[in-house]
């Protein structure tokens, strides 16, 4: 599977990742809460590390930057 996600987006994934398990972790909240929120910091981080998003691959959604080729 190609890269499909962006340094931006990667930059904006490790960054929701980092909140989201800093909210589990430090507020009070219902187990099932806390899980559901440490899941999705473990998906972001995961598509964050491997640039790699298969939402993305579903929806034929790339945010990579290409390069311009001179011809």
């Amino acid at each position: 599977m190609k890269k499909n996600v962006g340094v931006r987006d990667k930059s904006i994934r490790m960054i929701l990742a980092l909140a989201l398990a800093l909210v589990a972790a430090l507020v009070e909240l219902p187990d099932v809460m806390r899980y559901v929120l440490l899941g999705l910091a473990t998906i972001f981080l995961v598509t964050g590390f491997t640039r790699r998003c298969p939402l993305y691959l579903i929806t034929k959604t790339n945010t990579c930057e290409t390069k311009n080729e001179e011809k």
